[in-house]
């Protein structure tokens, strides 16, 4: 369509009044012509309607005809039983919620939820959440109560549906009496069910668990007992003498190890974790004496917070453990536990996690490297993890020829407390991880390298580390962290592609962000329900 205004269009130009009047002539005809047009539109846009309706009509027979032929109808009853099983959570127990199995199961449809409620395994672990708005006078609102007693008939129905399974329970939250002593009295006509159970303590939880004696709990093969606040007389927990107790976990203050009347030599998992500060108990020498009773042990925790300045006799005999696979050791500000490393021997190690801090590795770098001798006898190490205040970088390197080749997750971590928390992982370490004419790769079989706080690490370092290790014939990388803690210096994605390409799964390295607002110090607007104090022209 020609215009003598063709020019014009698109700019800024204003009409004069005979150009204004020749505009309005011009757009009669075209705004006709684009009513016709509408017009012809909606009459089109209508038989789609009603089309697109039919069409609906004869897709919904169909789909509805063709439900019935859905192969999942056809599944027997047990294979549809483990799918459901299948869909519980693996790491925890089930919540108590609509948004997850089993619960979840039983709204999809009448079948379905006959199939769940029948099928007892599917209720035979609870995580069961208090009240976190316990209430704050001794007597509980009727409203509190209501909801309580709601809650508690819930779990009772919930773990009748379990039949006769062993049962695996865990409670968390408040450990004031008004909620705790109803979900205890709840559980507790289940004990004879229990078979793992894990606690939040308080003074009321334990006089019930006190009640229990051994033949209350006949398959009871886990124990965990968290956020405890006061000392314990562990002599008045009978239970823990459980003929098949093989799991256990403690943590609270002043843990006596030889006051735990325990069948140590049954123990295949052991938790430890003493709190106190004042008066510790789990000293180096209860530890190994502890350690050294569980001849079965595969997987073992220990964590101090407090003061341990003892030191132990090195020379002293050596306490092998052949089972352990797995050993976590977690140490206080001021702790000197790794100190018990220098006489354990654990030839099958496969995970080993160390949390320290400072003056704990200063004095492992000061003294007799009990660290790095320790790591010289985990000759079938595949997982170490070291976390804690900055260290040297030749104990940082001497850490790493320590590790055995068959080493398949590294993960540095340095934490700060108190001061700046940089890592010594820097260019010369990447490197050391690599080959070279004088010496073959450290851990050729290395899966996934995680540091943190390592702005002495530049990026082509980083790329020649991942170009190195891709182009070995068997590559096993396949995820990457550097918490690099400083500004990037160029923009190194594009050159990261081929990286994957070549099968790294995952490759993330993190920089710090430059960031300025301009919205820096200007007040938020009043809400709904805000009062000025102050009058708003308090300076004008």
């Amino acid at each position: 369509m020609s215009s003598a205004f063709a020019t014009k269009l698109g700019t800024n130009y204003c009409p004069n009044v005979e150009e204004a009047a020749e505009l309005k002539a011009l757009l009669v005809e075209p705004v006709l012509r684009l009513k016709r047009l509408d017009d012809e539109i909606a009459e089109m846009q209508r038989a789609i309607d009603k089309l697109t309706e039919e069409r609906n009509h004869v897709a919904a027979y169909i789909s509805a005809h063709r439900a019935l032929l859905s192969p999942v109808r056809t599944l027997p009853l047990d294979i549809i039983q483990e799918i459901f099983s299948a869909c519980l959570p693996t790491d925890r127990n089930c919540v108590m919620s609509a948004s997850e199995a089993p619960v979840l199961l039983g709204r999809i449809c009448s079948s379905w939820r006959a199939i769940s409620l029948s099928t007892p395994s599917l209720w035979a672990n609870i995580h069961i959440a208090e009240s976190t708005s316990p209430p704050t006078t001794n007597t509980p609102s009727v409203i509190f109560q209501k909801k309580m007693a709601q809650r508690i008939e819930i779990i009772k129905t919930w773990l009748s549906r379990s039949g006769h399974c062993p049962l695996s329970i865990s409670l968390a939250g408040s450990t004031s009496e008004w909620t705790m002593v109803p979900f205890m009295e709840a559980i507790l006509s289940f004990a004879h069910r229990w078979q793992h159970i894990r606690l939040a303590v308080s003074e009321v939880a334990l006089e019930v668990l006190g009640r229990l004696t051994p033949t209350d709990v006949p398959i009871l093969r886990g124990l965990w007992l968290n956020d405890v606040r006061f000392p314990i007389d562990w002599s008045r927990l009978e239970i823990l003498r459980a003929a098949h107790m093989s799991r256990l976990g403690l943590w609270g203050p002043g843990i006596k190890p030889e006051a735990l009347s325990l069948r140590w030599d049954q123990l295949t998992e052991l938790e430890i974790g003493d709190t106190s500060w004042r008066q510790p108990h789990l000293t180096n020498e209860a530890i190994l004496e502890m350690i050294s009773k569980c001849s079965r042990l595969r997987c073992c925790k220990l964590i101090f917070t407090h003061r341990v300045w003892e030191r132990i006799d090195v020379a002293g005999p050596t306490i092998e453990i052949t089972s352990l696979r797995t050993f976590a050791l977690q140490t206080g500000r001021e702790a000197l536990g790794i100190a018990v490393l220098g006489r354990l021997a654990l030839p099958n190690l496969r995970h080993f996690s160390f949390s320290g801090f400072v003056k704990c590795l200063q004095a492992v770098e000061q003294e007799d490297q009990t660290l790095c001798r320790f790591l010289n006898t985990t000759t079938q190490l595949e997982t170490f993890s070291m976390r804690s205040e900055p260290f040297s970088k030749s104990f940082l390197l001497q850490t790493l020829h320590s590790l055995p080749p068959t080493l398949r997750q590294l993960q540095i971590m340095v934490d700060g407390w108190g001061i700046e928390p940089i890592s010594p992982f820097d260019d010369d370490c990447l490197r050391a991880l690599n080959a070279d004419p004088t010496r073959p790769y450290l851990f050729p079989k290395l899966q996934t390298l995680y540091i943190n706080c390592c702005p002495r690490i530049s990026d082509e370092a980083i790329l020649e580390f991942l170009h190195a290790r891709m182009a070995l014939e068997e590559c096993s990388l396949k995820r990457v962290h550097f918490g690099l803690e400083r500004h990037a210096e160029v923009d190194i994605s594009p050159r990261l592609q081929p990286f994957f390409d070549a099968g790294l799964d995952n490759l993330s390295v993190g920089y710090l962000r430059i960031s300025f607002s301009p919205w820096l110090g200007v007040p938020p607007a009043p809400g709904v329900f805000d009062i000025d104090i102050l009058p708003r022209n308090l300076y004008t």
